[in-house]
């Protein structure tokens, strides 16, 4: 199976979060997605639920737990496969200074068909990554980020950054992972752009449980966030996935 993708795509998220919207990066209490992918030769359903529980310190630093599940099912005119993604993440957010903090974080992943033997699909990860706030307006991050993937280790340096020129226009993200430019529109709309990259795998079942499915997605898309209630954001984007695809390999 090698599915190379390159179509157009509807989004639908639902955020809760601690700050206002455009004020200094907010973090996602609660992120739900769903999107769905028809193309003549499939149709690729993905939902995911994310949770992140923040515990803040005495000394304003905080340790951050959650649980993240997400689905993927693929529909062909030879085949009907279904994966599961559950992930445990356990880190610390530590103040070193009222400009500069570090984030320490271990990930417990398990990617499945959730067929006998699962536990094998289990894999382990982390990042750190260092922050400076070298103005009311202008922050920077750098960091790497570590998971064992099914085909080796995977080591990718993460390059961060935060930017309000101004009242209306927002520039973030942590490349080479995703990026966004925002626009407050009103109080509570703001239109923007954003690029995401993901890369993972999955197990697939056979009499050795060697071989895998390897998952990339590149997505290029346009939002809007609304704020419906105070601390909750609809975001509906549409975008295009390039360069995406599944493909099967053998881990010998």
């Amino acid at each position: 199976m090698n599915l190379f993708i390159l179509r157009l795509s509807c989004f639908f998220c639902l955020y809760f979060f601690i700050q206002h919207l455009f004020a200094q990066r907010h973090i996602d209490l609660v992120d739900l997605n769903y999107s769905l992918n028809p193309s003549p030769q499939n149709t690729i359903t993905y939902a995911a639920t994310n949770f992140k529980i923040p515990v803040v310190l005495k000394n304003k630093d905080a340790l951050i737990t959650g649980l993240n599940g997400a689905f993927f099912n693929i529909d062909s005119q030879v085949k009907h496969e279904q994966f599961y993604g559950v992930t445990m993440p356990f880190g610390l957010h530590k103040n070193i200074s009222n400009t500069k903090a570090l984030d320490l974080v271990s990930v417990h992943r398990l990617n499945t068909e959730f067929t006998k033997g699962y536990i094998k699909d289990y894999q382990l990860g982390g990042a750190f990554v260092y922050t400076n706030q070298l103005s009311e307006t202008f922050k920077y991050k750098l960091g790497l980020y570590y998971n064992a993937e099914f085909f080796g280790p995977l080591f990718v340096p993460l390059l961060g950054f935060e930017w309000i020129p101004n009242s209306k226009l927002q520039l973030y993200g942590m490349l080479p992972q995703d990026g966004t430019l925002a626009y407050k529109l009103k109080d509570n709309i703001a239109l923007g752009l954003l690029f995401k990259g993901e890369l993972s795998t999955y197990r697939l079942k056979n009499s050795r449980n060697t071989s895998y499915v390897q998952r990339a997605k590149n997505e290029i898309a346009a939002f809007v966030d609304y704020i419906i209630a105070k601390r909750s954001i609809i975001r509906i984007k549409t975008g295009v996935l390039v360069g995406t695809f599944f493909k099967e390999y053998d881990s010998d």
